[in-house]
């Protein structure tokens, strides 16, 4: 319809305006409605975050085992459409507060007596997963830190009550180091990086962004800690990727493993307006991680030796 086709003109005016005809009749309109289109679109994002964010309450305030008000068929429709809002939005603040929803939502349905229900947070870790390795994704799939697909793992992470082990993060964090890993056909089979990116294993940056993104969730830092190690070990290799966007996912991951290794400026020096933390010594930090000892230093032997071959090209 032609209100369909000015509305659409009005949102296409305010992301590039050079895309309409000097001779288009609408262009005059354009101009007058780009102001409202923007209102819509700021008015769309709010609506789904409140959405979000009341689907969760609803399903906290609601007593856990009373169906009368929430029946299971609700429930579990409103999990897949909190999981559809986080794997197609690209809206930072929608993306979070959808996230707080998901784990309340998450939270509810652990809590309950019924396996129908309390089975429903691993079925959607198994659609994450289907969805992070679903096969042919091509560079266009690399959307900034995969959106909101790290958000839906955390959420799943944060519903398991505290206090008991997290079975569905252990999982998880595993499969996923085990995802990172994985260079990819392309890259085992000795192809280099083209300028397309062609050839970059889509996959594995989308676990390098999920694993960055558990690791610096506060509230479940006491069981993220058993995969440092194998983390760390994760992204050294991946700096070896000849994909800028691999070793770009892995320098992000293990910036956040440092911080929640060593924390944020943590010397001795409260008076001075320093953190009370007093800082973490080579020492001990090999106590904590024994096996990244030899490891680090296989990789520093490694690098040396490169840094001495006058064929080098390149030594991360």
């Amino acid at each position: 319809s032609p209100s369909r086709r000015r509305a659409a003109a009005a949102v296409g005016a305010t992301a590039s305006p050079s895309t309409f005809d000097d001779d288009d009749e609408e262009v005059q309109t354009v101009t007058n409605l780009a102001p409202d289109a923007q209102t819509i679109t700021t008015a769309c994002w709010l609506t789904m975050k409140e959405v979000s964010l009341l689907i969760g309450e609803l399903s906290r305030a609601v007593p856990g085992d009373d169906e009368t008000l929430l029946e299971p068929a609700s429930l579990k429709a409103c999990g897949e459409h909190l999981l559809h809002v986080l794997l197609s939005m690209k809206h930072n603040g929608a993306i979070e507060k959808t996230r707080v929803g998901l784990v309340c939502l998450g939270e509810r349905l652990l809590q309950s007596s019924n396996p129908a229900l309390s089975s429903l947070p691993a079925t959607w870790l198994e659609s994450l997963f289907k969805k992070l390795t679903s096969p042919k994704q091509g560079i266009k799939d690399l959307i900034r830190r995969s959106a909101g697909l790290p958000f839906g793992f955390t959420a799943v992470f944060l519903a398991e009550p505290a206090g008991v082990p997290r079975k569905l993060l252990h999982g998880a964090m595993a499969r996923l180091l085990d995802i990172a890993a994985d260079d990819g056909e392309h890259v085992r089979a000795g192809g280099v990086a083209e300028g397309t990116s062609e050839g970059v294993h889509v996959p594995q940056v989308h676990a390098f962004n999920a694993l960055r993104q558990a690791f610096s969730v506060t509230e479940i830092a006491t069981e993220t800690t058993a995969f440092v190690s194998r983390g760390v070990e994760v992204c050294v290799r991946g700096f070896k990727s000849p994909h800028w966007e691999v070793r770009n996912g892995a320098t992000l991951a293990y910036a956040s493993l440092v911080t929640k290794i060593c924390g944020y400026g943590n010397t001795h020096a409260p008076a001075a307006g320093g953190a009370s933390r007093r800082m973490v010594t080579g020492l001990e930090f090999f106590k904590r991680y024994p096996a990244l000892h030899p490891f680090l230093l296989a990789e520093l032997t490694d690098a040396a030796d490169a840094l001495e071959r006058p064929d080098r090209k390149s030594v991360v």
